[in-house]
């Protein structure tokens, strides 16, 4: 199944500027300030450590074995 698409969960680096009374509402389980920043495209994307956990695709039921045999357990790099 070439065409079979898979869901893939990955750490993106990605870096904002926040106030201090921003920062404690995020601290305390607040996500608007940075949905409110994502919305404006005031949040930076890549620049850091973007990668997808190669042990989080070994734990991947869905995904083909012969995908993780290529992986070897390694994390996979972004480059945004």
């Amino acid at each position: 199944m070439a065409n079979k698409k898979y869901s893939i969960g990955f750490r993106l680096y990605a870096e904002v500027q926040l106030t201090e009374a921003q920062l404690q509402k995020v601290i305390d389980g607040n996500a608007e300030p940075i949905a409110k920043l994502i919305e404006a495209g005031k949040i930076q994307l890549g620049g850091g450590d973007s990668y997808i956990p190669g042990t989080w695709l070994q734990d991947h039921a869905e995904l083909p074995q012969s995908l993780k045999n290529t992986l070897n357990g390694d994390d996979i790099d972004l480059d945004l």
